[in-house]
């Protein structure tokens, strides 16, 4: 007998994911504006590092924030699947005492014969 393995989201994971994918968006976001803010104070070539550290950082964001969305859609999906497929559950069939009842021996040329001694 197979069980098929639970594949859905429960609701503590999903939080969990998402709270995490916020903190690290949030943290990203706040680099942003630091590394922005020292780039407008310094000189030419600390301003191109904090620029590109400020682009990395942005990059980041934005993967970040599309693994978010990813989450909230695959979570949204599966609990719609989950409505759609509400079915009442089928009773409980033992297929091996059903086949063992409908299994009719027949007597055939192919059986074993015993041998006869002389």
């Amino acid at each position: 007998m197979e069980i098929e393995p639970d594949n859905r989201f429960s609701i503590t994971k999903f939080v969990i994911i998402v709270v995490i994918l916020t903190v690290m968006a949030a943290c990203l976001g706040v680099l942003i504006y630091l590394w922005l803010s020292e780039a407008v104070q310094a000189d030419e070539k600390t301003k191109a590092v904090w620029g590109k550290m400020a682009w990395v950082a942005f990059a980041l964001l934005g993967l970040t924030l599309l693994v978010l969305v990813w989450t909230v859609v695959r979570f949204a999906m599966s609990r719609l699947q989950r409505l759609r497929t509400r079915h009442k559950p089928t009773p409980y069939i033992d297929a091996w005492s059903l086949a063992g009842k409908r299994l009719k021996l027949e007597d055939s040329e192919d059986q074993d014969e015993p041998e006869q001694q002389e």
